[in-house]
């Protein structure tokens, strides 16, 4: 196993463990809204990441429901847009947001 599978491979492991003591929408917080966010915006500059991201997304997928990743996905998809209007014009006219991590 490489450096990069290993990464997200402990981060869903981690998961399980969040998902049992805290439930679905913290388990998802982390490991899709935090983890795999950051996974895709480093494979945009690292081939080794990108190669490795749908094994990564097919793990995701597994792990949760359908049903339940897709009502996710709209709520963090409204809770980012809310933030990016939220933030002054300077910042969005340069097409950055400050690190939210």
């Amino acid at each position: 196993m490489g450096k990069f599978e290993d990464i997200w491979r402990e981060q869903c492991e981690a998961t399980h463990g969040i998902r049992k003591r805290f439930g679905d929408e913290a388990a998802l917080d982390y490991l899709v809204g935090e983890k795999l966010l950051h996974y895709v915006s480093a494979a945009r500059d690292n081939p080794a990441f990108a190669t490795l991201l749908p094994a990564f997304v097919g793990e995701v997928r597994q792990m949760f429901p359908r049903g339940n990743m897709a009502s996710y996905i709209t709520r963090l998809e409204q809770r980012l847009t809310k933030t990016a209007t939220s933030l002054p014009s300077r910042i969005r006219i340069l097409g950055r947001a400050p690190s939210m991590t």
